[in-house]
């Protein structure tokens, strides 16, 4: 039983696609690898933003050859018998009787692999495994003569034990070195001996390999309360397989901001920012969020950056909410006056109204009142955030005095 190691670096891999990238790329080189008698098994899974890598035991598959050597027939003087015996060099042996007629000897011979075989075998298992890989997703071409992979290829660390399994991939050679996180090490070079010391040299240089270990580190430091939210619980997992080595950051947003709508400032953060809103213990926005930084120094420098880049993203909703808040319901409604718009598509008034006649008696009544209510279709605030869709409505109604 020997450790090997495969791990594939390159330029930043969707979060999406990591886990699959590294359970499929894995699955690929067991079912090869056992086409060659390689057995692999006892797998660890590793994908960050940069890589995706494997460690597994590899067993090589030794080949049992039985050879049946015919000798004299059933009943045959005893004497015959033991002279044939006689002839043989080969003293490990069983005697069968071979097709109920003759006396036999059979033989047994074990064959293993040799080291360069063996080499060869893993070498083919891996290529073809990337070779074959299916991202089932438009990837990145970076030279049309190259094979496909999802983003360009910066190095490839190939282990078997302490021996390099040689290779060429896209243009990139395997070898025993990979690079650790691309800002705190300056994509520095780490050589890795032996499949064992993987995960500890890298950490060494600030990359955290595991995870799980990525995403419990981060939720070890946000309110717990906050996962009750789906779509928190779903960012925080991306944010785990965006960065290497993930810090947590806690910020407040800018006086000025908090005075539009919670929804507006959750959807821009969490959408258009990756930051984490945190509500109190009542469920209501507290004014601060929190963001993942890739970096182990979190300087006031650094916080500042992040605050500046949300303000900006706030200013621009501040601009659509205001225009939207302060139109005048005259013409608001004007503008819902030759369509309804939709996800989908478009449906004119006309054909809306004759629509929903089947299901109300008066439907120039319901009709009006779909119409209020779909007001803020016609916004560039609706445009710019669609998620956003009949959230506004109310609170627009209130200040201009409309009742249904």
């Amino acid at each position: 039983m020997s450790k090997f190691l495969f791990e594939i670096l390159s330029e930043e891999i969707p979060a999406n696609l990591q886990s699959y990238g590294a359970n499929e790329l894995y699955r690929l080189f067991k079912l090869y690898g056992l086409k060659r008698g390689l057995i692999a098994s006892n797998e660890e899974l590793f994908y960050t933003a940069q890589r995706i890598a494997f460690r597994c035991d590899l067993m090589i598959e030794v080949k049992e050859v039985i050879t049946h050597v015919r000798g004299t027939r059933i009943g045959a003087d005893e004497k015959i018998f033991q002279a044939f015996l006689r002839t043989q060099r080969d003293l490990n042996y069983k005697i069968i009787e071979l097709e109920n007629k003759y006396h036999a000897l059979e033989y047994r011979e074990i064959i293993n692999q040799n080291q360069q075989a063996i080499k060869s075998n893993i070498s083919f298992a891996v290529v073809k495994a990337l070779k074959d890989f299916d991202w089932q997703e438009e990837i990145m071409r970076w030279r049309s003569c190259l094979p496909k992979w999802i983003r360009p290829i910066r190095s490839i660390l190939c282990l078997l034990e302490k021996e390099i399994i040689d290779f060429e991939f896209a243009g990139v050679k395997s070898s025993n070195y990979t690079h650790g996180h691309k800002i705190l090490s300056s994509w520095g070079k780490v050589c890795i001996e032996h499949p064992n010391e993987y995960a500890e040299k890298l950490e060494r240089a600030f990359v955290v390999l595991d995870p799980m270990k990525r995403l419990s580190h981060i939720k070890s430091q946000v309110p717990s309360h906050i996962f009750k939210d789906k779509k928190i619980e779903n960012l925080i997992n991306e944010l785990s397989c965006i960065a290497e080595y993930p810090q947590v950051m806690i910020s407040e947003v800018s006086e000025e901001f908090l005075s539009l709508p919670k929804d507006l400032i959750e959807y821009i953060m969490i959408i258009h920012q990756k930051y984490i809103p945190i509500r109190d213990e009542d469920d209501q926005f507290s004014g601060k969020y929190v963001v993942i930084v890739d970096h182990n120094n979190i300087t006031d420098e650094i916080k500042r950056g992040y605050s500046r880049v949300l303000d900006a993203r706030l200013t621009d909703g501040k601009f659509h909410w205001d225009k939207f808040i302060n139109t005048e319901p005259k013409i608001m409604m004007q503008n819902l006056q030759t369509t309804i718009s939709e996800h989908n598509g478009e449906i004119s008034v006309y054909s809306f109204n004759k629509f929903i006649s089947k299901f109300f008696k008066d439907s120039k009544k319901a009709f009006v009142k779909l119409n209020v209510l779909s007001c803020d279709l016609s916004s560039s605030l609706i445009t710019e955030y669609p998620a956003l869709r009949g959230l506004m409505v109310t609170a627009y109604l209130r200040k201009h005095g409309v009742t249904l």
